[in-house]
């Protein structure tokens, strides 16, 4: 786009260097602090675990044509789970129930040192203007950015022998 374009008006010349009409700033509407520029977030198009709910409601002899690729992963998995194969029906009561909720307590003493730190994190993370609950996610990524540099990727077998 060249300036003689904008002959008698004002030219506007972006930080990258293009040139911009002065009526697209107008167009330009500030983000109110607090709300989000993109409420209804990315579309999101068809997903597996939707299919398999919709998919669950058919009649078990009720014939079936998958319209996209969520649909014929959930046919394949749902007709998997039927045979009675273990993972295929893990995937479908994970998806659609919820999976079991595991927890692992670590029990560890907790120095003077620690708890220190711990308030000083937290006073650092409100000190930026976050809320209590924003302030706890903060610190616990940070913990969680810790844990997986100290964690090996391979999975690590209980000595029972198993996961």
């Amino acid at each position: 786009m060249s300036a003689d374009l904008f002959q008698d008006q004002r030219i506007v010349t972006g930080r990258d260097g293009r040139v911009m009409h002065p009526n697209s700033l107008g167009n330009l509407n500030p983000i109110e602090p607090g709300r989000s520029g993109n409420p209804g977030g990315r579309t999101r198009g068809p997903n597996v675990s939707s299919a398999i709910e919709r998919l669950l409601a058919l009649d078990p002899g009720e014939e079936f044509q998958p319209a996209n690729n969520a649909e014929a992963i959930a046919w394949e998995t749902i007709k998997q789970a039927r045979r009675g194969k273990k993972a295929p029906t893990e995937r479908v009561l994970n998806r659609t129930e919820g999976g079991v909720r595991q927890r692992l307590r670590v029990e560890a003493d907790r120095g003077p040192d620690e708890m220190e730190m711990i308030r000083s994190m937290a006073e650092a993370a409100m000190s930026t203007g976050l809320n209590r609950e924003q302030a706890i996610s903060s610190i616990l990524e940070s913990y969680r950015e810790l844990l997986e540099e100290a964690i090996p990727v391979e999975p690590l077998l209980l000595e029972s022998g198993g996961v």
